[in-house]
C-alpha cells in the first residue's frame, strides 16, 4: 500500500499556498496537501495546526489515527 500511496501522491498537482497564517509557516504546505487530496493530516505536532486554521482538514495525532483504524 505504501508504493501505491507514493505513486498517487506524485500525481497530485502542487497545492496553492495555504491562505491562513499558522504557528509555523513551514508546516502549512501539509494542510494544503491534505485539503487538496482529501487526506487526514497525521502529525506528532498538533500545536502547529490549531482548529482555527484547518479549514475543514482533519488533523490527528498518530495515536488518534491508530485508534480510529482500530475502531473500524
Amino acid at each position: 500500500w505504501l508504493e501505491f500511496l507514493v505513486d498517487q501522491s506524485l500525481q497530485l498537482p502542487d497545492p496553492a499556498p495555504w491562505p491562513i497564517l499558522g504557528p509555523d509557516s513551514d508546516d502549512l504546505v501539509f494542510l494544503a496537501l491534505a485539503k487538496l487530496s482529501g487526506a487526514v493530516l497525521v502529525t506528532g505536532n498538533i500545536a502547529d495546526y490549531p482548529e482555527s486554521i484547518r479549514d475543514g482538514v482533519l488533523v490527528l495525532s498518530p495515536k488518534e489515527y491508530w485508534d480510529s483504524l482500530q475502531a473500524r
